[in-house]
């Protein structure tokens, strides 16, 4: 049996990755949700732009001049927030996909 907690760092670190390889889809996916082109659900749009103010934002749960510790709130909430994020990039990578005449390659696995 696998031990889940001692994984999961990882996965957030494969998901931040995932996000950094996808910077070229994610300015043009929010170009057309400001230009009214694209929409995304309204909660996902406003849990990422929350997570992002209380990123730059100088209040937080633990202080960032505690090196270290302050960062973790921080990282927590980031983490969950690209969880949502990469949801919605790979609908509009499809979607782009579907609209180019390309056809759609969908990341599952067999079993």
């Amino acid at each position: 049996m696998k031990n889940k907690g001692a994984s999961m760092p990882f996965s957030r670190l494969r998901r931040f990755y995932g996000l950094f390889k996808k910077r070229n889809i994610i300015l043009p996916m929010f170009k057309e949700v400001f230009s009214g082109t694209y929409k995304i659900p309204v909660m996902t749009a406003l849990l990422f732009l929350a997570s992002l103010v209380y990123i730059v934002s100088p209040v937080d749960l633990i202080p960032d001049w505690i090196i270290g510790l302050g960062w973790i709130d921080d990282l927590i909430l980031f983490s969950y927030a690209s969880k949502f994020l990469e949801k919605e990039l790979e609908k509009y990578q499809q979607q782009k996909q579907y609209e180019s005449g390309k056809p759609i390659v969908l990341n599952t696995k067999w079993k």
